[in-house]
């Protein structure tokens, strides 16, 4: 069946593959990220291109009103947009504390209350929210990343708690991808996907019955390993690497 389906932060990374697999896989996509340039490759594919600042309530509230003046249903919303920079409470900014959170909390909440009349109505099938595995286990050098991380879990399982009878809720929480994003990374980073393998176990795990989407696997053990053992054992392991 064709699909209607609409990819938040499409223009790099995880997003623009994931965007790219359904295109050739013959569904209708609509992309949206702040950078429209960068949507401009999707043409070719007759896809609907939305750019869209997701900190800007008023501009999420009338993308959803034209997407849902132009589609009937939305199979799928997956919203991907995130900040990170990686940095030590030695030299942590108030202005890195305030994009990371408006970035990673704030607009997703906007973009859940902008959309809510649509998601409640039935219209929309499917919304994925994308964390992270380290919102698991909290390393070092990613705050308040990390954080805001686990933050967003929680607001997707309170979604499906709230939600989940008429709204299939997903959680996307990848390890590490190679994307623009991770290449401010300075460490080497284990069990690293590529964006595409990204987007194909993503693609995999969106018809799946699964809330929480949690890969690879690898990283994903150690994670919740890590999560059980003493505090000061993780300490003393993260500052050996």
């Amino acid at each position: 069946m064709r699909e209607v389906i609409w990819i938040i932060g499409a223009s790099t990374g995880i997003g623009k593959q994931l965007a790219m697999l359904y295109a050739r896989a013959g569904h209708h996509i609509i992309v949206s990220a702040r950078n429209g340039q960068l949507l401009q490759e999707f043409q070719p594919f007759g896809a609907t291109i939305i750019p869209l600042d997701v900190l800007n309530y008023k501009a999420i509230e009338a993308a959803f009103d034209q997407v849902m003046n132009e589609f009937q249903t939305i199979e799928r919303i997956v919203y991907l947009p995130a900040f990170y920079n990686p940095d030590s409470f030695d030299t942590l900014t108030t202005q890195v504390v305030d994009q990371t959170i408006d970035t990673n909390i704030k607009a997703p909440l906007y973009f859940i209350i902008g959309g809510r009349k649509y998601f409640q109505s039935g219209r929309v099938k499917q919304l994925a929210l994308t964390s992270s595995l380290v919102a698991i286990q909290a390393l070092v050098n990613d705050q308040p990343y990390s954080a805001t991380k686990a933050a967003l879990t929680h607001i997707g399982i309170s979604l499906y708690n709230e939600w989940g009878d008429t709204l299939d809720i997903k959680i996307i929480a990848p390890g590490f991808v190679a994307t623009p994003m991770t290449d401010k990374n300075t460490f080497k980073m284990p069990f690293l996907l590529t964006a595409e393998q990204a987007a194909k176990i993503i693609q995999t795990g969106l018809t799946s019955k699964k809330l929480l989407l949690e890969f690879p696997f690898p990283t994903r053990f150690l994670m919740k390993l890590a999560s059980f053992l003493p505090h000061n054992w993780i300490k003393n392991l993260l500052h050996l690497l």
